[in-house]
């Protein structure tokens, strides 16, 4: 009997990475290294598989949120704890995407955003131990989000975000 032959490995996969630094007059005083996120049930339905299909309900990132509490719920639609909740979430404010170089590489987005101690996005000193993306400043839908070692900020300090995300 013959053998069937094995259909050719083919998928996509989301995966994303952050990193947060803390800067105080223009010095990093505090970096988390790069870090795994988790994808949330939502943030794959809404952002990837509803905007490939062009359905209703779909989404598209637009905010960061900071927060104090562990990790966000496969359905979270927020992160836990954030940070004065929606009225202090950071807008991204650059984008750039690099393309896959190779049939079987993947493409990545890069997202940048800054939560500006001018901006009081904490009033006083402040833990912060999580991070996600989403798409609303104020409700919306997270993507992504992830705990991370716990660090303070003050209100003289900004928090800078970079995110990945590979699609491939």
């Amino acid at each position: 009997m013959a053998r069937k032959k094995k259909s050719p490995k083919d998928g996509f996969n989301v995966k994303g990475f952050f990193r947060i630094t803390i800067d105080e007059a223009g010095k990093i005083v505090g970096d988390s290294g790069m870090f795994p996120n988790t994808v949330g049930n939502l943030g794959l339905e809404q952002y990837a598989a509803y905007l490939i299909g062009a359905s209703a309900g779909s989404k598209q990132l637009s905010y960061f949120a900071l927060g104090s509490g562990g990790s966000m719920a496969t359905d979270g639609t927020t992160v836990p704890s954030e940070v004065l909740q929606a009225s202090k979430r950071a807008s991204i404010s650059a984008k750039s995407f690099s393309s896959r170089t190779v049939s079987n590489g993947s493409a990545t987005l890069w997202l940048y955003g800054q939560f500006n101690s001018t901006d009081s996005f904490v009033n006083n000193s402040f833990n912060i131990s999580n991070i996600g993306i989403g798409n609303s400043i104020s409700g919306g839908t997270l993507f992504c989000a992830q705990t991370y070692a716990s660090s303070q900020v003050s209100t003289n300090q900004h928090v800078n975000v970079t995110y990945q995300i590979q699609i491939g």
